[in-house]
């Protein structure tokens, strides 16, 4: 039987790990995250105020913060792409970020 090469003998972790698509990442965090806001909104547009606890204060919130953004159906729109936009970023930033640190403990590799 013949002996595995030195290569493809010991492979760490680190070596394993595999590299994100920043891109990918980020328009998929941004696509859920606009969602995510568009959905929430258009629920407390459609459900009486006496109903809606929680996450009405954090809409209220978006309000004060974010510009044209308001609980109504624009507004929902207005909130998704403030979502996409935002979360593209954050999404963008945890790829790049994870990509530089594991490559930090990846060793060169010859190929």
């Amino acid at each position: 039987m013949a002996e595995p090469t030195e290569q493809h003998e010991l492979q760490p972790l680190s070596r394993a790990l595999l590299r994100l698509d920043e891109k990918a990442l980020g328009l998929a965090v941004g696509f859920v995250l606009g969602i995510l806001v568009f959905g929430l909104t258009l629920f407390a547009v459609g459900t009486p105020a006496e109903n809606v606890t929680g996450f009405i204060g954090a809409l209220r919130d978006l309000e004060q913060v974010l510009w044209g953004y308001s609980i109504s159906i624009v507004g929902s729109v207005i909130g998704f792409f403030y979502g996409f936009a935002t979360g593209t970023l954050a999404g963008t930033a945890t790829g790049h970020l994870y990509n530089f640190f594991s490559k930090l403990r990846r060793p060169a590799v010859d190929e």
